[in-house]
C-alpha cells in the first residue's frame, strides 16, 4: 500500500496519506467534470466516494466523458460512470444515489452530512447556494466547481479551514542563533576553537561558524545581531576569518556553506503574522467562552496550548530540524542531539497543557466517551472517518480507532507551528449587491482612460483579452438568464433555446448591465466608502466589458469541452486534498481560468 502511493507520500507526508485514506467525498453531478474530479481523488487512495446523479447518458456526453461509451446510451449515467472509475483503484470504495444532484429537500441535505467533503459540479449558482448554506452552518467543506464553454471555475466555500502545514516555499531553519537555548549555547562554551586541528575546522558544521563568529561580533553590543544585507556582509568577515589556509587554496566546502546560507540562515527568531493571529483568536482564550467555542476540536485545542507556551516563553516551540551542513558524523549529530531533544522537551510542555484543555473541555460538557482526536490520525487534519454513519456508502468492517492528543501528534504540531495558518471563508450565494463589488473593482482597476475626457476609455472588442474578472460577471449573467427563461427544471442558458445568439446577446448583456447596477449599489456607507464609490462606477466596470463576450458565452452554450473539465478537474481535486489534508494553501474563495488567455485569477467574495 505504501508502495503504490510512494511518490505523492513525499508530497504529504504519512499523516497526510492516512488523512486522504480517511477522506469520504460526495460529488453531485457525473458529468465530464464530476468524473475527472473522482478520477483524480480515487487514484490519490481517498477511503470512499457517492456519486449523485440521475441523468441518463445520451449522445452529447459521449463526446465529453471518458468515463462513458456507446453501451452506456440509455443507462444511468452515475452508475455507468461508477464502474470505470472503481477499476482506478480497487481498494477505494464508491456508489451512487440515482436523484436530482441539485435537490434541497431536508432528507437529501442530510445525506451529506457523513462526508469529508462535497463537490457540486455544474449546477447554476442559485442552486449550489442552499446546499452549500446547508453544508457551511455544519462545518462541512464544499467545492463548488464548473465548466462552461472555455472558463472554469472554482468556489471553496467553509467556515473554517485550518492549515496544519503550509509547505511554504524557503521557509527560513528555526535555529535561534539570535537567543540560543541552554543546551546550545552549552555546546557553543564547550568549544575550544584554537585548540581545533585543521581537518576538526574543515568539518565545523557552518551553523556553529556562525555562533562562534557571533561571539567576536557581538564583543561591543551584546545583543547585536547580523539582520540587513550590510550587516551580514560585515559578519562574513567573522565568519571567514575562522578559516584556515589551505596549501591547495580556496576555502572548504562549510565555508562555502556558510556564506550561501547566511541570508536564509541567520535570522531573529519571529512568529509569522498567520500564526500569531492564530494564537490570538478568541478560540484560544481561558475563559468558558473559549472552551465552549473550541469544543474538543483537536486543532483548537492544540493551538490554545501554543498560546500557552508563548505567553511563557516568548518564542514558538524549536521545531528540532536543521539543514544539511558539510560535516564529520560526530559533530552533525552531537549538534542534531542538541535540538532533536530541546524539540522534544518543548513538545512534552506543549502536550501537557494541551492533555489539561482536553480535560476540561470534556468537564465543560463534552461527551466523556467522546475523545478529543477522532482516529489515530487526527491532528487536526479532518481526516476522521465519518463513512460508517451514511447511508450512501458501503459499510466498512473495521472502524479507525480512537486515541488521546498523542506524543507524535504533538510533534508534528510544534515541529510545523510556524506553518500553521487559518482561512475563514463565506457560503455560495448568488452574489447579489455589494457582494459582487471584488469583481467589479478588478475589471475597472484595468481601465485607460482619455487624457482630455479624462472618461474610460472602451476595451478592445477581441473576447480573448478580456481580464479573468470579465468572466465571472459573465457566468453571472448566465445565471441570471437561465433564472429568469427557464419555464421549468431544464436549464435555459444563451445560446441552448433556439433564438438566435444575437437576440441572446443582446439579452444577456441587459443582465450584465443590471448586476454592475446591484454591485455598486450599498445600502449602508460612511463617508469614506462613499469616496471609494465615486472611484468605482458603472461607465468604468463597462468599458472594460467586450460586448463580445456576451457573444461568446452564447456561442459556448454551457458546453463542457473534455479538456477543460480535464484541466480543471484535476485543479478541484488537489483542492479537496488540502482540505482533507489540512496542508498546503487552498484557493482562498474563487478561482476564474479562461482558456482564451490561459490565465487564472483568484477573488475574495
Amino acid at each position: 500500500m505504501k508502495d503504490r502511493y510512494d511518490r505523492q507520500v513525499r508530497l504529504w507526508g504519512d499523516d497526510g496519506q492516512s488523512a486522504i485514506g480517511n477522506t469520504t467525498v460526495c460529488v453531485l453531478g457525473a458529468s465530464a467534470l464530476g468524473t475527472e474530479i473522482l478520477k483524480s481523488l480515487v487514484l490519490a487512495g481517498i477511503d470512499s466516494f457517492c456519486i449523485v446523479d440521475d441523468a441518463i447518458v445520451s449522445e452529447p456526453d459521449l463526446g465529453t466523458n471518458f468515463f462513458l461509451d456507446a453501451a452506456d446510451l440509455g443507462k444511468p449515467r452515475a452508475e455507468a460512470a461508477l464502474l470505470l472509475l472503481k477499476e482506478l483503484n480497487p481498494s477505494v470504495r464508491g456508489t451512487c444515489l440515482l436523484r436530482s444532484p441539485v435537490s434541497t429537500e431536508e432528507r437529501h441535505l442530510e445525506e451529506l452530512r457523513p462526508f469529508s467533503v462535497v463537490v457540486a459540479t455544474n449546477m447554476a449558482e442559485c442552486k449550489a447556494a442552499p446546499i452549500s448554506a446547508f453544508l457551511y452552518d455544519r462545518g462541512i467543506p464544499m467545492i463548488y466547481s464548473r465548466v462552461y464553454g472555455f472558463l472554469g471555475t472554482i468556489r471553496i466555500a467553509v467556515a473554517e479551514q485550518p492549515i496544519v502545514n503550509t509547505h511554504r516555499e524557503n521557509q527560513a531553519p528555526d535555529l535561534r542563533l539570535d537567543a540560543p537555548f541552554p543546551a546550545l549555547q552549552s555546546l557553543i562554551d564547550a568549544i575550544d576553537f584554537d585548540k581545533m586541528t585543521d581537518e576538526q575546522v574543515r568539518h565545523t558544521p557552518y551553523l556553529i561558524l556562525y555562533a562562534l563568529a557571533l561571539k567576536e561580533y557581538r564583543k561591543t553590543d551584546p545583543t547585536a545581531f547580523p539582520s540587513t544585507l550590510k550587516e551580514r556582509k560585515e559578519f562574513l568577515h567573522y565568519v571567514m576569518k575562522l578559516a584556515r589556509e589551505r596549501e591547495s587554496g580556496g576555502t572548504d566546502e562549510n565555508f562555502d556553506q556558510a556564506k550561501s546560507a547566511m541570508a536564509r540562515s541567520l535570522r531573529k527568531t519571529q512568529m509569522p503574522s498567520s500564526v500569531r493571529a492564530i494564537l490570538a483568536d478568541a478560540k484560544c482564550g481561558e475563559g468558558e467562552e473559549a472552551t465552549a467555542a473550541r469544543g474538543t476540536d483537536p486543532f483548537w485545542i492544540m493551538c490554545t496550548a501554543l498560546r500557552r507556551f508563548v505567553d511563557r516563553h516568548g518564542v514558538l516551540p524549536l521545531s528540532g530540524q536543521l539543514p544539511d551542513m558539510a560535516s564529520d558524523s560526530a559533530s552533525y549529530a552531537r549538534l542534531a542531539t542538541v535540538y532533536h531533544e530541546k524539540a522534544l522537551a518543548d513538545a512534552e510542555e506543549v502536550l501537557a497543557h494541551a492533555r489539561e484543555l482536553q480535560k476540561r473541555a470534556r468537564g465543560a460538557g463534552a461527551d466523556a466517551d467522546a475523545d478529543v482526536e477522532r482516529d489515530e490520525n487526527d491532528d487536526g487534519t479532518g481526516s476522521g472517518d465519518k463513512s460508517k454513519s451514511s447511508p450512501l456508502l458501503p459499510s466498512r468492517a473495521s472502524a479507525s480507532p480512537s486515541s488521546s492528543i498523542t506524543h507524535e501528534t504533538c510533534m508534528r504540531m510544534c515541529k510545523n507551528a510556524a506553518a500553521m495558518d487559518l482561512q475563514r471563508g463565506t457560503a455560495v450565494d448568488s452574489w447579489s449587491g455589494a457582494g459582487f463589488r471584488p469583481v467589479l473593482a478588478s475589471i475597472a482597476a484595468t481601465a485607460q482612460y482619455d487624457e482630455e475626457t479624462e472618461k474610460p476609455l472602451a476595451v478592445s472588442s477581441n473576447a480573448g483579452s478580456a481580464h479573468p474578472a470579465v468572466w465571472l460577471l459573465m457566468l453571472r449573467a448566465v445565471d441570471r438568464f437561465n433564472e429568469e427563461k427557464s419555464r421549468s427544471e431544464i436549464d435555459e442558458y444563451p445560446g441552448t433555446n433556439g433564438i438566435p445568439c444575437e437576440m441572446d446577446s443582446r439579452d444577456l448583456w441587459e443582465r450584465v448591465k443590471k448586476i454592475v447596477d446591484e454591485g455598486l449599489r450599498r445600502e449602508e456607507k460612511n463617508e469614506e466608502e462613499s469616496m471609494e464609490e465615486d472611484d468605482l462606477t458603472a461607465e468604468t466596470v463597462l468599458a472594460q466589458v467586450p460586448y463580445s463576450a456576451c457573444s461568446e458565452m452564447c456561442r459556448y452554450a454551457a458546453s463542457e469541452p473534455h479538456a477543460i473539465a480535464s484541466l480543471l478537474g484535476g485543479m478541484a481535486a488537489q483542492e479537496v486534498i488540502k482540505l482533507a489534508t489540512r496542508q498546503y494553501i487552498p484557493v482562498e474563495n474563487t478561482l476564474v481560468y479562461d482558456a482564451h488567455s490561459g490565465l487564472t485569477e483568484t477573488f475574495k467574495l
